[in-house]
């Protein structure tokens, strides 16, 4: 009974090997039969029956096809809904930061010691400085603080805000003291001097900026009051005065524009950079040789 089963078996799949044969090579039939090997009857009864075989796959390839179009129609839909999903809720968390950061800078909480939020942006009209665009967490780790939120630099136009959290509970003058160190780090890099009175994180982020700033030709980097901006292949650095970190609240759309932060900080564009109340790190290289002689 066993060897029946198998010889069946065996028949069943020597059939079907037959079938695909046929489907694929209609040709070999014909030569069979014109060897005597089979008759036209045999010929007709296995036509017929690879002809339905050819059927049935090609009705199971459609509707397999058919499955395939419906699972990817319902896959770009879901990712659709979740994509929607992850936008809203970048907004809503990009919404919170900014609603610590304000809080942050309140009088009211200034003297009390509070894990401060700090908005960084950092604008390169073209994007070509991978090691600029990688250097916010060192520059937030430099006056101790870590990255909060970030949703991410845009294209083009190289643009990303993002925030920074305190490691440990400050006061709001603490982070203007840590933002001057960091803003004096800047002068002493921008001239080359010796910094063994700079605390080295500090340093290196102010390398990473200034290098980073090399390629650039319009580029802008505020950190909370520290403004950096280069413009026509001069960098400033100056602090923001409390009005003017409202004026760029107000107007956002000047952290985009190197030419609209310097006239908030220097003035109409008809008038020097150096006459502002900071000025470039070339005329501060001028004024540190006078001293020097």
């Amino acid at each position: 009974m066993a060897t029946g089963n198998v010889l069946e078996a065996r028949l069943a799949a020597l059939e079907s090997l037959l079938m695909r044969l046929l489907v694929r090579h209609p040709d070999y039939l014909a030569e069979l039969i014109a060897q005597g090997n089979l008759s036209p009857a045999q010929s007709g009864d296995i036509r017929g029956a690879a002809e339905s075989t050819s059927q049935a796959a090609l009705s199971k390839l459609t509707q397999n096809f058919d499955n395939l179009t419906r699972s990817l129609i319902e896959e770009r839909d879901h990712t659709k809904r979740r994509l929607t999903a992850l936008e809203q809720a970048a907004r809503r968390e990009g919404a919170y930061a900014e609603m610590l950061a304000l809080i942050s800078e309140q009088d009211a909480f200034a003297d009390i010691p509070m894990n401060r939020v700090l908005p960084l942006s950092i604008y390169l009209k073209f994007g070509q400085s991978f090691q600029m665009q990688s250097s916010a967490p060192q520059l937030l780790y430099a006056i101790g603080f870590d990255i909060f939120f970030d949703p991410g630099g845009k294209p083009g136009s190289w643009f990303d805000r993002l925030f920074g959290r305190s490691e440990d509970p400050i006061t709001r003058n603490e982070v203007y003291e840590r933002l001057r160190k960091l803003e004096r780090a800047l002068e002493l890099k921008g001239i080359e001097a010796p910094q063994a009175q700079v605390d080295e994180r500090l340093a290196n982020a102010a390398s990473t900026i200034l290098k980073g700033l090399e390629n650039e030709q319009e580029a802008a980097v505020v950190l909370g009051s520290l403004c950096v901006l280069k413009k026509d292949n001069r960098v400033a650095i100056t602090s923001l005065s409390q009005e003017q970190v409202l004026a760029i609240r107000k107007n956002p759309q000047l952290l985009r524009s190197p030419i609209g932060l310097q006239e908030l900080v220097f003035g109409p564009a008809t008038q020097s950079p150096q006459s502002g109340k900071t000025a470039a790190i070339e005329k501060r290289t001028r004024g540190r040789d006078k001293r020097k002689r």
